[in-house]
């Protein structure tokens, strides 16, 4: 939205979709994927910058970024 909204383009008709594929499979296997949909008239100057743009957002970073995992044993000794 911030891309379209800072080059002044009209976001009316501006979808996103995702398709997750991970039925089955371990997550590391699992696999998500999101689909733009570009409304009519969108400028084609713009299109590459758009995707660019969506592999950058933070969300996306963070879902494609494996968390931290600290395994401890508590209990008497």
């Amino acid at each position: 939205m911030n891309f379209c909204q800072f080059r002044n383009i009209d976001t009316t008709g501006l979808g996103l979709s995702m398709e997750w594929d991970g039925d089955g499979k371990p997550p590391e296997r699992s696999m998500a994927r999101l689909q733009l949909r570009l409304p009519d008239g969108f400028p084609e100057q713009y299109r590459d910058g758009i995707v660019r743009a969506m592999a950058l957002c933070a969300v996306k970073r963070q879902l494609g970024a494996a968390p931290g995992l600290e395994v401890a044993a508590t209990g008497r000794n």
